[in-house]
């Protein structure tokens, strides 16, 4: 099997809420619970659950953007937390990110294409003399017009400035990629171009994608392998395919259940999921999707559910999935 690019191990994030007394954390909220996953070059792992399920949180760990309160992120099998100075920002070069929000992203002060240069001179990917070509190039690359480097990111629709973030991404020539809801703010007009073009472009450069999404139909048509959140875990890992056809936790099942059938004369069979997830700062004991689960039972609210194997290539963490 083909060695991760991208590993994390048990990698975990608190952040305090309320503050008392002397600035003191009263509560503190799991947002990431011991997740351990893995990334392999030219796949896409595709990261799904409900909102405040972790999904954002892990992707700007992996890129150490955030700094983890426990566990590790290896990259090419080197520890990024070990890194410092100018050894962190050699590694930085090969791994970007596409935020949610082409808008908030760009600095509405800063023409696109000195956005984009930016990072050309920062690493020195390219002699000072000849920056200018190589962000036509990759405007060209993303399908803008060369022109278009000229402009403020306010003279821009919301598709381009998107097209503009992503090249700003290729510009330090990265393998790995963190798409955080890269397309959720489009209008579903530009959503399809912009899905295609990530796709031509994790083709023609060898490109490792985390996928950071809610929209399941997109994440079936794009992804190798799913990791299913709840409540800051794993609750189910998979290739797509297998996870499509035959969910194993009742959550997956769920979350499934709900994406809309286009034909309206198909019956579809639904696993309801009552109520919103429990507080993070305070979750149940054990599993913690016991309080909407369909078949939970005594066992379920006593014991505290782990990943395990289900089959080749496949982890959940339901005692009832793996027997």
């Amino acid at each position: 099997m083909t060695a991760p690019l991208v590993e994390a191990r048990d990698l975990r994030k608190v952040y305090p809420t309320d503050r008392g007394l002397l600035g003191r954390p009263r509560r503190r909220v799991r947002a990431v619970d011991g997740v351990s996953l893995v990334v392999r070059p030219r796949e896409t792992l595709a990261l799904v659950g409900e909102s405040g399920s972790g999904k954002s949180t892990i992707g700007r760990l992996l890129l150490r953007l955030e700094e983890p309160g426990g566990g590790d992120v290896l990259f090419e099998g080197e520890s990024l937390l070990a890194l410092r100075g100018a050894a962190l920002r050699r590694r930085r070069r090969r791994f970007q990110m596409v935020f949610q929000d082409p808008w908030g992203s760009l600095n509405p002060r800063l023409r696109v294409g000195a956005a984009v240069a930016e990072g050309l001179r920062i690493h020195g990917i390219v002699p000072r003399h000849a920056v200018g070509e190589r962000v036509r190039e990759l405007f060209r690359s993303v399908g803008l017009p060369e022109d278009a480097a000229g402009r403020f990111p306010h003279e821009l629709s919301g598709g381009q400035r998107q097209r503009v973030g992503i090249a700003r991404a290729l510009a330090s020539e990265p393998v790995f990629v963190v798409l955080d809801e890269a397309v959720a703010a489009l209008d579903v007009s530009v959503r399809a171009g912009i899905v295609n073009l990530l796709l031509d472009l994790k083709e023609e450069r060898g490109l490792a994608y985390l996928f950071i999404a809610h929209d399941l139909e997109l994440v079936e048509r794009v992804a190798d392998r799913v990791a299913v959140l709840y409540l800051g875990r794993i609750v189910e890992e998979a290739d797509a395919a297998d996870l499509f056809r035959e969910p194993l936790h009742p959550y997956t099942r769920g979350l499934l259940a709900a994406i809309p059938v286009p034909d309206p004369g198909r019956r579809q069979s639904r696993i309801a999921l009552p109520g919103d997830p429990p507080d993070a700062a305070s979750p149940p004991a054990g599993c913690a999707f016991h309080p909407r689960c369909p078949l939970a039972e005594a066992r379920c609210r006593a014991e505290d559910q782990v990943l395990a194997e289900a089959g080749p290539g496949r982890r959940v963490a339901c005692w009832k999935a793996v027997g």
